[in-house]
């Protein structure tokens, strides 16, 4: 494998040296010759590291692997609260040889780190206390860019500080909450490091250029935050743990598992929803508008059931909430409840005849269960309320709007949709491809596959729009005789085709 792609490198900077003729090709082909050198070498120095660790473990065989935990940088606004005795106790708590090879765990204000990782970014803010690039997370609160980092090569993990004025941070439950939030960034540079030191192996590990390091480590929180971890916390933060639950469950609706804070993920996660309820808190904000956005966060994060249970309060203490009806029929929607989504919809424009937002969960609900004329005057009227103010909820309705006509046969008002979508969407490529599926639909096989063919050749494309001109190309090759002429498509890309319904409006021509 390494050797051809070395061959192949000499190869092509010999022949192609003096020829400018395509350049372009020329330097895409070299990029990706680039890329895989350099994932290669990564791939290289990994192992190295690994077999490093491996050979001091060595010397330590029959006791426990040593590293150090230690402090680098304290100061009156530098704070920790995850403390060294905490990490000791949940290291005792994690699967058996998860820390095998880790050589230390160290806690800093990062300072110098963060200068090096944005040296361009003279824009970004800064704390008040000690200058280091920040963003005021929670009023008062700055936390870094970067929480925690892993350093393979030498299998260190660091952990940096948050940094606020102790005098001014009112609430005890924040300090818990942050406790909470520093353990789930220890826990996702471990996982860093458990993925280094055993998916490393036989060149498993991917290397740059790829986020499955990152999706891993990700998904390795989920695991590590065991029920033991949770019973720790439980127990010797007994009053804090429950102070932080009820005051949760007080301002915003429901009660929020510490299970499910610990978890962590990349966006919308609990936390993420609990520090928004905190800032909404702090600033003021009325309890009916706090736990509105408290659920609207978690129904973002997939946290549908604790949403509803908010939801459902508000609307008790107050039937006329147009904005937590919409919020219930959309996360039925979410759910696949379409009927009960649709009636809570039209209740919503009973009283306001012109929400966006009913109509907009409609629209979704007839494009799934194929109430194709039902669909269309909900998406005309949807396109009169949102043809300024929303651009890509307008593109979207015309698309829908587009298929409703092709699955009702009605050719002449597809085109006029056509038209329109086409001078709407500024995407040349999804034009085309909406295009190749129109031509297709109308039996012109020969141009939709000419179209879909140019556009396969773009590589700036969204995966749905790969989908379609693939699908299309395909079927249009089928109908003309040229079998051989088949693009391969992929799982994910079959399953787009199948939850928009253009596989299922393409086979019936």
């Amino acid at each position: 494998m390494s050797r051809s792609i070395h061959k192949t490198f000499r190869h092509y900077n010999h022949k192609q040296r003096y020829d400018y003729a395509d350049k372009e090709l020329q330097d895409s082909e070299l990029n990706d010759i680039r890329e895989a050198l350099i994932k290669k070498r990564t791939i290289k120095k990994q192992v190295k590291a690994r077999r490093k660790a491996l050979l001091k473990d060595s010397v330590y065989l029959f006791k426990e692997m040593p590293f150090r935990i230690e402090i680098k940088e304290e100061g009156d606004y530098i704070h920790y609260p995850l403390s060294e005795e905490d990490v000791k106790d949940v290291i005792a708590l994690l699967p058996k040889g998860i820390c095998d090879g880790l050589t230390s765990i160290t806690f800093r204000l990062g300072n110098k780190y963060m200068r090096e990782a944005y040296p361009d970014d003279h824009d970004e803010p800064s704390d008040p206390f000690t200058g280091r690039l920040s963003n005021e997370w929670i009023s008062g609160i700055f936390i870094p860019p970067v929480l925690g980092v892993y350093h393979y090569n030498s299998n260190r993990i660091f952990i940096h500080a948050y940094v606020y004025d102790e005098q001014e941070i009112e609430f005890r439950i924040i300090k818990t909450y942050l406790k909470l939030k520093m353990l789930n960034t220890f826990l996702h540079e471990l996982a860093h490091h458990d993925d280094n030191m055993r998916r490393i192996a036989r060149g498993r590990w991917t290397g740059p250029f790829s986020t499955k390091a990152e999706d891993y480590a990700y998904a390795q929180e989920k695991a590590l935050a065991n029920e033991e971890i949770i019973s720790y916390l439980t127990s010797k933060y007994d009053l804090e743990i429950k102070e932080l639950s009820s005051w949760i469950e007080h301002h915003g609706g429901c009660s929020i598992s510490i299970q499910k804070i610990l978890e962590g993920g990349f966006i919308f996660t609990a936390d993420e929803a609990i520090r928004e309820l905190i800032e909404n808190v702090s600033n003021g904000l009325s309890p009916s508008k706090t736990k509105y956005h408290f659920a609207n966060y978690l129904h973002y994060g997939w946290n549908y059931d604790e949403a509803l249970v908010i939801l459902h309060k508000l609307v008790k203490e107050d039937p006329k909430n147009l904005e937590a009806k919409v919020l219930i029929s959309d996360i039925f929607r979410h759910q696949k409840a379409y009927d009960q989504a649709m009636t809570i919809a039209q209740e919503v424009l009973e009283a306001d005849s012109n929400n966006e937002e009913a109509i907009d969960v409609l629209c979704e609900a007839y494009f799934a269960k194929e109430c194709w004329q039902k669909l269309i005057e909900a998406t005309t009227k949807a396109l009169e309320l949102t043809e300024r103010s929303r651009r890509f909820r307008s593109i979207r309705y015309l698309e829908k709007q587009l298929l409703a006509y092709l699955f009702l046969e009605d050719y002449t008002k597809a085109a006029q949709v056509l038209l329109q979508y086409q001078d709407a969407c500024r995407r040349p490529s999804r034009k085309k491809a909406f295009h190749a599926l129109f031509l297709f639909m109308t039996k012109d096989y020969a141009q939709a596959k000419a179209i879909a063919s140019e556009v396969i050749l773009n590589k700036q494309m969204y995966l749905i729009e790969k989908a379609i001109v693939k699908y299309i190309s395909n079927l249009s090759s089928l109908k003309l005789g040229s079998k051989h002429k088949i693009q391969r498509i992929t799982k994910k890309e079959k399953k787009m085709l199948k939850n928009s319904k253009i596989s299922d409006l393409a086979s019936i021509s």
